[in-house]
C-alpha cells in the first residue's frame, strides 16, 4: 500500500509538471530525453570551438542554425554529423565563468555541450554516432532528474511569534531544549520516545548543539526546488552574495550569473528563485533558525540570532521537481561561490561512464573552499532513492559522493528506502505522517514529510556543524571520514539489511567530538574472534606511529592494555564466551589523544546453552510474538517455524534480541516454533517447543495491516474487532492505540491461553528420596470459558486438573505438557522440561582466620594465643569444628585458646564436620620465637625519600649504623665504596 501511495504521488508529480528546457520534449522509454545530446570534446579542439565563438560573437554560449540549416562549427567530422541528425543547436553546458573562467578551463568544463537534434532520431543512435568522432570524448544521452519522495505539506502552521516578542523568551540553554514551539515534534533531532518511536534513535543533535550551533561562514548548496527565501523560520540564515546588486540587469561581481542574490534560478536561467515546498523543508532541516521561537529547529541554524550557516538556493527544479535543465552548472556555481556542502535530495540518469554531472559534482569537490576558507575541497550528499529496492540512483551511486538511506523512528530501515552495498551512511526521516520529518515548507508554513530526500540533510546538517566547529582545519576528505566513521551501528536491528545500510546512522555528537579530537582513533572494528582472541582496527586522521588500546571484560571496571605502532592488533588471553568493552587512543610526539568512543564484541564459544524459557504469546491471525531469556556467550539467536502437520521449516531472519515476531502465519493454523543461540557459527540445540494456534479470521472484515487508514475503518486483530475514530497509519496498533475502539471478539472461537506457573523450562529439582511434586497451570479464555486442564508427563496423562501431584518413579529429565481446552474445543498448551536428581551431599567449608600459613609469632614469655575459623554448609548446617595443635585436639569450637608449650613451629589444624557428616580441614604452620634485642634503637632508620642535607648525619641500616660524608639523597648506606657519601661507623 505505501508503495502504491507513494507511485501516485510520483506520478502526479510527474505529469503535471516539465522543466522548462525540455518542456516540449518528451521521454523515451529509457527516460532519456528526446532529441538531445551532451558531448564532450577533445582538449585538442579548444581553439576551434574558440574561434567559433569569436565569429558568432556570442561570448561562446549557444551556437544556432546557420545558412546550411544546421549547425555548422568548422570541424568537419562534426558538421557531417550534425547535418545528419539536423542539429539546431549547440550550447555550452558550463557558461563562460567570468572571473572563474580560468579555473573552469582547467578543469575543462569549457569542452562541454549539449546538441539539439530532430527528435526522429533514436538517442542512442545519436550518441554512438558522435561517440565515434575523434574530437569527442565523451557523448551520452541527458536524463530525466526528479527530487526523491512524495510528500504532504497540508499541515496546519501554528501561529507565529513576533521578532518584537524575542526578547522576552529566555535564551537558549544548551544543556536543554530550544524554544521553537514545535521542536517537542522533531524526534529526529532528539527522540524520548515521542509518536511512538524508540528512544535514542535520532542523531543527537541536542547533545551537540553544546558543542556547535552553526557558523554563518559555512555555506550550504540546496540543489533541489527553490528555498522560500523570505521564509519567517529562513531568512535570517539565507546566503547573500554581496557583490551582487538585485534586479540590475548586470552581472555585478562577474561570476557568470546576472542577479544572483540568494543564488540561481537554474531551471528558469534567472536570478529570481522560485519557492519550492520540498527544497524549503530541505533546507529547514539544514539551517532553519533555532531558539527564535517561532515554528522548528535547523541542525545548523544558530541561536537564534541569525547566527546559523547560510543556505544558497540553487534551483535546479521548478516547483514541479522534475527536469534536467544546466543541473551540471549548479555544482560549479555553489564550488566557485563559496560553497562547501553540495545538498542533493533528487536523482536520475545513468551511472555508466563520464557525464556532464559527474564532471560538475568532480569540480565541486576538488574546487570548492580552499585556503583560509571554511574548508578545503568539497562534501556531495545524495539521497539512495526511495524503491524500496537494492539499489541506489545515479548520482548517489557515484563513488565521490556519500549517499544517504532512511530510517525510521525506531533505527529500522524505513519501509521505502532504497538499501545497497554502497550506500554510505543512514539517516533518521521515518514514515507515515506524524512519525516523519517536520520541517520548513513554502508560503510560511510547516509540514511532515518522509523519504531519503528528508534523510540526506540531515546528513548535511551535520556536516555544516563539524566544518563549523573546525573552520579552515578540515579537507573534504577529512569530514567524510568523520561522519562515516562516527555512526551508530544499525545492522542489529536490520539483520535482512546487514551491511547494504552504510556504516550506521549518523550521530551528530560523535561527529562533533572526533572532530575536534582528530587525533582520536575512529571506528574500532574487531574480525577473527576466537575463544580466546580478536583482531582489532581502527581508522587513524593523523600520522600517530603508537596506539595505546585498553579492553575489559562488559560487567567489570578492570581495563587490559596493550599497545601497537600500526592501525591493528590482536588481543589475546579472552575468556570463552565473554562480552568486551575495546578503545583506542593515539600516541604521538605532540601529546596524546582521547580514547576512542566504545567499541564491543563477544569471544567466540565451544558450546552453547539453548534458550530458556521459551514462550509465544499475543498470537494473532497472522502473527505471534516470541520471547526467551538471553544466553551468556550468545551474539544473536536463529528462529525457525512449521505448520504442525508439515516438516518445512521457514526460518525469521536472525536478532540479537530476545524478542521477535513471527508474521505472514496463515490463520486457524496449529505451528511449532523453535529457537536456538548462535555465536560465529556455533549454535546451540533448539530450545523447547510451543504449540500455537492462530485465530480463526473474522469473516470478511481484513486483519489489521501496517497502512494507513481512514477513519471509521475496521480491521481484525488478534481474535477481536476494531474501528479507528479517526485517519490513522500504521504505526498506530489497535489495542494499544486509544485510535482504535474494540467492537468485540471475532464470531470465530478465540484459542485459550495457558502456563505452567508452579516450574520454569529446564529447571533442576533435588530430591534425596523420590517424593510428589505438584505441578500447577494457570488457563484462561478471552471469548469463552476453559472446560478442562489436562497434564501429561512424557507423554502419560495425569489427573485432570489446574493442580496435580506427580510422583516421579526415576531420577532424569521429564516433558511436562499442559493442554487447555476452552467451551468451543480449542485447545493451548505449553510444554517444558524437568530434571529430578538425587540430592548428594555437599561438603562443608572452613578456613584458619585468626592466623595465616608461615606466620612468625614473637613472645618474650609464652602466652596463651587465641585460634578462631569460619565455616559454611550450602546444603545444610555446621556440626561441630574441632581445632587441633601437632595432633593433639583442643576444646571444640569455632574460637579456642591454646597455651603453646614451648617455641618453635607448629602445626595448626581445623576440622569442621556438617550435619550429614561430611568434613573438610584446613592446615597452617606458626612459628614461635623470642624477640630479637636491637642496639639500633634510638638511630633513625635510612631512608631513600629523604634528603640528608649535611655531613655528621647518622642512619641505622640493616644492623650497622652509617654516617653522611655530605648531601646525599637516595644512596644507600653500604653501597658505593670508600667514594660513597656514607661511612661504617659500627654495627647494632
Amino acid at each position: 500500500m505505501k508503495k502504491q501511495v507513494l507511485f501516485i504521488l510520483w506520478s502526479l508529480i510527474f505529469v503535471t509538471f516539465a522543466s522548462k528546457l525540455f518542456a516540449q520534449q518528451s521521454l523515451n522509454q529509457w527516460n532519456q530525453y528526446v532529441g538531445v545530446v551532451n558531448v564532450k570534446f577533445s582538449e585538442k579542439q579548444t581553439r576551434a570551438l574558440d574561434l567559433m565563438a569569436k565569429q558568432k560573437n556570442n561570448n561562446a554560449r549557444q551556437f544556432t542554425v546557420g545558412e546550411y540549416g544546421y549547425v555548422s562549427t568548422g570541424i568537419n567530422e562534426i558538421d557531417k554529423r550534425n547535418q545528419q541528425f539536423k542539429v539546431n543547436s549547440m550550447e555550452r553546458i558550463f557558461r563562460p565563468g567570468g572571473k572563474y573562467e580560468a579555473r573552469h578551463r582547467a578543469h575543462g568544463l569549457h569542452l562541454w555541450y549539449r546538441i539539439t537534434f530532430d527528435p526522429a532520431y533514436e538517442v542512442n543512435t545519436v550518441v554512438d554516432s558522435y561517440q565515434q568522432i575523434s574530437v569527442i570524448e565523451v557523448a551520452n544521452a541527458v536524463y530525466e532528474a526528479r527530487i526523491s519522495d512524495g510528500w504532504n505539506e497540508n499541515i496546519d502552521t501554528p501561529p507565529s511569534i513576533s521578532k518584537m516578542d524575542l526578547e522576552f523568551l529566555d535564551p537558549l540553554s544548551f544543556d536543554g531544549a530550544p524554544n521553537d514551539p514545535r521542536y517537542p515534534e522533531q524526534w529526529h533531532y532528539h527522540n524520548t520516545g515521542q509518536s511512538g518511536g524508540t528512544p535514542g534513535s535520532d542523531i543527537r543533535a541536542q547533545d551537540a548543539w553544546a558543542i556547535e550551533t552553526g557558523d554563518p561562514r559555512v555555506i550550504v548548496a540546496v540543489h533541489d526546488t527553490g528555498i522560500q527565501v523570505d521564509h519567517e523560520d529562513l531568512a535570517g540564515n539565507m546566503w547573500v552574495n554581496s557583490g551582487e546588486i538585485a534586479g540590475n540587469g548586470i552581472d555585478d561581481d562577474n561570476n557568470g550569473f546576472v542577479d544572483d542574490v540568494n543564488g540561481y534560478n537554474f531551471n528558469d536561467d534567472n536570478g529570481v528563485i522560485i519557492a519550492g515546498g520540498h527544497g524549503t523543508h530541505v533546507a529547514g532541516t539544514i539551517a532553519a533558525e533555532t531558539n527564535n521561537g517561532i515554528g522548528v529547529a535547523g541542525i545548523a541554524g544558530g541561536t537564534g540570532n541569525n547566527d546559523g550557516v547560510r543556505l544558497m538556493s540553487c534551483a535546479i527544479f521548478g516547483p514541479s521537481g522534475v527536469g534536467a535543465n544546466r543541473i551540471p552548472e549548479s555544482f560549479v556555481y555553489a564550488a566557485d561561490n563559496g560553497a562547501v556542502i553540495s545538498q542533493n535530495s533528487w536523482g536520475g540518469g545513468s551511472s555508466n561512464g563520464q557525464s556532464a554531472i559527474n564532471a560538475a559534482i568532480d569540480y565541486f569537490i576538488a574546487n570548492a573552499g580552499g585556503n583560509e576558507q571554511a574548508m578545503d575541497g568539497g562534501i556531495v550528499f545524495f539521497a539512495t532513492g526511495n524503491d524500496d529496492a537494492e539499489s541506489n540512483q545515479h548520482p548517489g551511486a557515484y563513488e565521490p559522493v556519500v549517499s544517504v538511506v532512511a530510517t525510521s523512528n525506531r533505527d529500522k530501515r524505513a519501509s521505502y528506502s532504497n538499501y545497497h552495498a554502497n550506500a554510505d551512511v543512514a539517516a533518521p526521516a521515518g514514515e507515515g505522517l506524524t512519525m516523519s520529518t517536520l520541517s520548513t515548507t513554502k508560503d510560511n508554513r510547516y509540514g511532515f514529510s518522509w523519504g531519503t530526500s528528508m534523510a540526506t540533510p540531515h546528513v548535511s546538517g551535520l556536516a555544516a556543524l563539524v566544518v563549523s566547529n573546525n573552520f579552515g582545519s578540515l579537507t573534504s576528505a577529512d569530514l567524510r571520514t568523520i561522519i562515516e566513521k562516527t555512526t551508530d551501528p544499525i545492522d542489529f536491528l536490520n539483520p535482512e539489511y546487514k551491511d547494504l545500510l552504510g556504516s550506521g546512522r549518523v550521530n551528530a555528537y560523535k561527529a562533533l567530538v572526533s572532530g575536534q579530537n582528530r587525533d582520536m582513533p575512529l571506528a574500532v572494528r574487531t574480525s577473527n574472534i576466537t575463544t580466546s582472541s580478536a583482531d582489532l582496527s581502527w581508522t587513524s586522521l593523523t600520522n600517530a606511529s603508537n596506539f595505546e588500546i585498553r579492553y575489559k571484560p562488559a560487567e567489570t571496571s578492570n581495563w587490559i592494555t596493550v599497545s601497537s605502532n600500526t592501525t591493528s592488533k590482536q588481543i589475546n588471553g579472552l575468556a570463552e564466551g565473554e562480552k568486551y568493552i575495546v578503545q583506542v587512543r593515539a600516541i604521538s610526539n605532540t601529546g596524546t589523544s582521547r580514547y576512542s568512543f566504545e567499541s564491543s564484541f563477544t569471544a567466540g564459544v565451544t558450546s552453547l546453552d539453548a534458550p530458556a524459557n521459551f514462550s509465544v504469546s499475543n498470537v494473532g491471525e497472522a502473527e505471534a510474538e516470541l520471547n526467551w531469556i538471553k544466553v551468556f556467550g550468545a551474539i544473536d539467536y536463529e528462529i525457525r517455524f512449521k505448520k504442525s502437520d508439515e516438516t518445512q521449516w521457514s526460518v525469521i531472519p536472525v536478532t540479537t534480541f530476545t524478542q521477535k515476531e513471527a508474521e505472514d502465519l496463515v490463520p486457524d493454523t496449529s505451528y511449532r516454533f523453535e529457537v536456538r543461540s548462535a555465536n560465529n557459527g556455533v549454535y546451540s540445540d533448539y530450545s523447547s517447543v510451543e504449540f500455537h494456534t492462530t485465530f480463526t479470521p473474522c469473516g470478511t472484515i481484513l486483519p489489521w495491516q501496517d497502512i494507513a487508514y481512514q477513519g471509521g475503518a475496521e480491521v481484525a486483530f488478534k481474535g477481536f474487532i476494531y474501528r479507528n475514530k479517526w485517519y490513522v497509519d500504521g504505526d498506530d496498533i489497535p489495542g494499544k492505540s486509544s485510535i482504535w475502539q474494540k467492537k468485540g471478539a471475532c464470531s470465530g472461537n478465540v484459542a485459550p491461553t495457558v502456563n505452567i506457573t508452579s516450574h520454569s523450562d529446564g529447571q533442576v529439582i533435588e530430591q534425596e528420596n523420590l517424593s510428589v511434586i505438584r505441578l500447577i497451570a494457570s488457563a484462561s479464555d478471552s471469548n469463552g470459558s476453559v472446560t478442562s486442564v489436562q497434564f501429561s508427563v512424557n507423554g502419560t496423562a495425569l489427573a485432570e486438573g489446574s493442580s496435580v501431584d506427580w510422583l516421579p518413579a526415576n531420577y532424569g529429565s521429564y516433558t511436562i505438557k499442559v493442554v487447555a481446552t476452552d467451551n468451543d474445543g480449542a485447545t493451548a498448551e505449553k510444554q517444558i522440561t524437568l530434571t529430578i536428581q538425587q540430592d548428594v551431599n555437599q561438603l562443608p567449608s572452613v578456613s584458619i582466620t585468626s592466623h595465616t600459613n608461615g606466620q612468625i609469632i614473637e613472645q618474650e614469655n609464652l602466652t596463651a594465643i587465641t585460634l578462631t575459623a569460619s565455616a559454611t554448609d550450602s546444603d545444610g548446617s555446621i556440626l561441630s569444628v574441632q581445632f587441633s595443635v601437632n595432633g593433639s585436639d583442643l576444646v571444640s569450637g569455632s574460637s579456642v585458646s591454646w597455651l603453646p608449650g614451648d617455641y618453635g613451629n607448629h602445626t595448626i589444624k581445623v576440622i569442621t564436620t556438617d550435619n550429614e557428616g561430611g568434613q573438610a580441614s584446613e592446615q597452617i604452620t606458626l612459628t614461635l620465637k623470642k624477640p630479637v634485642a636491637n642496639d639500633c634503637d634510638g638511630v633513625a632508620a635510612w631512608s631513600a625519600s629523604q634528603t640528608y642535607s649535611a655531613a655528621g648525619i647518622e642512619v641505622s641500616h640493616n644492623n650497622f649504623i652509617y654516617r653522611s660524608k655530605w648531601w646525599t639523597k637516595g644512596n644507600e648506606p653500604g653501597t658505593g665504596g670508600p667514594w660513597g657519601p656514607w661511612e661504617l661507623v659500627e654495627p647494632c
